[in-house]
This record gives structure tokens, C-alpha cells and sequence, in this order.
């Protein structure tokens, strides 16, 4: 469930952050998206805002 990566995105880990980012993304529940838009201003590679932007300029219905 995207409840249980959340807590990755505070990982000092980029490959940790790097994974939670693109699975939340790929979950593309509600869950995810309210995670990765309170994440977004912390978001530290440009690679996580991509990943995050794309999701939330098309949510899922």
C-alpha cells in the first residue's frame, strides 16, 4: 500500500527516495498523490519533480 512508502521519501538514500517517488507514481491512488504533492517542495533531484509532476498534471478518475 502507498502508506507504507511515504515514510522512504525522508530517506537520506536517493536510491530509496528515487524508488518511493516512481512506486507512489505508479500506485497513482489518491494516497500517492496526496503524498508526492506534500512532498514536492522537498524534492531534492530534478528527477523526483518530473516524476511527481507527471502524476499529478494526469491523476487517475
Amino acid at each position: 500500500s502507498s502508506r507504507f512508502l511515504v515514510g522512504f521519501l525522508a530517506e537520506p538514500s536517493f536510491h530509496l527516495r528515487r524508488a518511493a517517488v516512481r512506486t507512489l507514481a505508479a500506485f497513482a491512488d489518491v494516497g500517492a498523490q496526496r503524498a508526492l504533492a506534500a512532498y514536492y517542495p522537498r524534492t531534492r533531484t530534478a528527477e523526483e519533480r518530473r516524476a511527481i509532476e507527471a502524476l499529478l498534471q494526469h491523476p487517475e478518475p
